[in-house]
């Protein structure tokens, strides 16, 4: 075999830098575009194909995940079409008593969705649409609302899904639904360094955020939480000396919500409930301040939300009227939150 003329290797080297210098370029202008999907509001649109049946049935204690695919269009990079498990998840949504279809666990390959908005992500909670798509939108606002006050909070981003059931044993249906940010990554973006769901003394978790949340709660009218039992949150740990911090989700059975299968009764929505708080070390002046900062933009949240109809925009916003009308009275503070703990100077 004869030898190369040595006057080729610079032509290699020109030519395979240059390659390098084009693939290089095609990755960062794709990296430019990648964003996340939690990093915009706008509805994303998919097409969920499925074994429907399969995970109707598939709605015990231990329920396992089943393959489909996801598609959808990506402005960029055009059609995408992503292989998926997802399986049932959830507890009184979970219950075929309850709901009709169950929220979801969306798995996903991690590789495969390296270039899409999912990059990063190996498993996401899908909130489905139980019986009716009214409350869906609403509860997506509740999330919204709390990225409002914190980034102590979950982001979520609402999408209509048509699922197609791969079988043909159940006509192709079309409701909303919404992602909902996973809690490694709620912890990753706020310095934290693990997620726990234990159950955690009410004492030693960040006062400031639970004082925050007991506001949220009661302005939209949800006693569907606890601390000591760890219902409806997660925990952020920090390595350092920092208290957790409490990560509310679920929101379905808030006055606010009002979604039909918790049967709530009128009262419910007319006689707003507080839990005390009673550290004296807490400024709840600051609370108030800050939540009457944020009226105006959470107000505007509601009103323009173009997936939720005049009707229910308006009963959000005659709730949380309430609320802010409350917060108006001299005796707010003491009234709502201290008297039961008798009060503090």
């Amino acid at each position: 075999m004869s030898k190369m003329p040595n006057y080729y290797y610079p032509c290699i080297f020109l030519i395979c830098s240059a390659i390098l210098c084009v693939n290089l370029s095609f990755a960062q202008e794709s990296n430019q575009h990648r964003h996340h999907i939690f990093e915009d509001h706008e509805l994303l649109k998919v097409k969920f194909e499925v074994d429907i049946g399969a995970i109707l049935a598939d709605r015990g204690d231990k329920p396992e995940y089943h393959e489909g695919t996801f598609s959808y269009k990506d402005d960029h990079l055009g059609k995408i079409k992503l292989n998926v498990k997802a399986r049932a998840r959830g507890n009184f949504r979970r219950n075929p008593h309850n709901c009709v279809f169950p929220p979801l666990h969306i798995k996903f390959n991690k590789k495969e969705v390296a270039p899409t908005i999912f990059h990063d992500n190996k498993k996401l909670k899908l909130v489905t649409h139980c019986q009716e798509e009214e409350s869906i939108i609403r509860e997506y606002l509740i999330y919204c609302s709390l990225n409002l006050f914190t980034p102590f909070s979950f982001k979520a981003r609402l999408v209509r899904v048509t699922y197609k059931d791969i079988k043909n044993q159940y006509p192709s249906e079309v409701w909303y639904a919404f992602f909902i940010e996973d809690a490694e990554d709620v912890a990753a973006r706020n310095g934290g360094s693990n997620i726990s769901e234990e159950k955690h003394d009410s004492e030693l978790i960040d006062q400031e955020m639970l004082a925050l949340m007991h506001f949220f709660h009661a302005m939209i009218g949800n006693l569907d939480w606890d601390i000591s039992l760890a219902k409806n949150l997660k925990f952020i740990e920090f390595e350092d000396n920092r208290r957790p911090i409490a990560l509310p989700y679920d929101f379905d059975w808030s006055a606010a919500v009002g979604a039909s299968y918790t049967q709530m009764e009128q009262d419910d929505y007319e006689q707003r409930r507080y839990r005390p708080f009673c550290n004296p070390e807490v400024d709840l002046q600051h609370l108030v301040d800050l939540f009457k900062q944020k009226k105006e933009a959470l107000f505007s949240l509601y009103r323009n939300c173009p997936y939720l109809s005049k009707k229910e925009s308006l009963r959000m916003l005659e709730y949380v009227q309430t609320f802010y009308e409350e917060m108006e009275k001299a005796d707010f503070i003491e009234e709502k939150f201290l008297k039961a703990c008798g009060g503090r100077k």
